[in-house]
């Protein structure tokens, strides 16, 4: 009975270190403050857009996903604007035309980001 014991105490760390493990690979490469991303969304959380600054490419919906628990809005001047969003609620707009494009929180205007478009 002791042995078992032992033999358990001996090879639980290696046991415990391969359960919960997972690998996730996304396609991000970071310049500065720039991330380019293939998941082509912005979260809302903590009174901040992250990422703060995107770049994608023409043709491109961007989702941004509210994770505070305050209501937020998504708005760029000319280009579009959201429906106030409550925790959960996401809003999308498809980037046609190339530049950079900044935006805000309509609600709290120190929340900012941009879009860039190649």
């Amino acid at each position: 009975m002791f042995k078992k014991i032992s033999l358990l105490l001996v090879f639980l760390p290696f046991i415990l270190t391969g359960c919960g493990n997972q690998t996730i690979t996304t396609n991000t490469t970071t310049t500065s403050n720039t991330i380019t991303t293939s998941s082509n969304s912005v979260t809302i959380q903590n009174f901040a857009f992250t990422p703060q600054e995107l770049t994608v490419t023409a043709g491109t919906t961007v989702t941004w996903t509210n994770n505070d628990n305050m209501i937020h809005t998504i708005v760029s001047q000319n280009l579009f604007e959201s429906k106030i969003l409550n925790k959960g609620d996401k809003f999308s707009f498809t980037f046609t035309t190339l530049g950079e494009f900044d935006y805000i929180c309509d609600i709290h205007p120190s929340i900012k980001g941009k879009i860039i478009v190649k």
